[in-house]
């Protein structure tokens, strides 16, 4: 009878320092997988913010772009208006309304 307690006790031991083995196994395993899935969200945020990045980048190219068309309109509008400023004429209500100053057929051909 003895002999059983004993046994029953022993195996009851064994089972007992298995089950405690596997668990820290099983809990190990769990890290790895947690430590697993937060590289794996970590680098899929890392390739979002790079392609975020990369967006804005090409936002901000075709932002300079549309910027030096406009400069480049600006400037011509300024020199149109220049030149109108330069030819007008400073003589009001009257029939033969002529700027200032002569043309030649070059300044017409570059007015037209």
């Amino acid at each position: 009878m003895i002999e059983l307690i004993i046994t029953s006790l022993v195996s009851v031991v064994i089972s007992l320092g298995g089950s405690f083995v596997f668990f820290k196994e099983k809990k190990k395993d769990i890290e790895v997988d947690t430590l697993n899935k937060v590289i794996d969200t970590l680098q899929e945020e890392n390739k979002r913010k790079i392609e975020d990045l990369d967006k804005k980048d090409a936002l901000i190219d075709k932002l300079y772009a549309d910027n030096s068309a406009f400069r480049d309109k600006n400037n011509d509008l300024i020199s149109q208006n220049a030149l109108l400023l330069y030819n007008k004429c400073t003589v009001n209500h009257c029939s033969k309304r002529k700027p200032p100053r002569e043309f030649s057929e070059d300044n017409e051909k570059i007015n037209k």
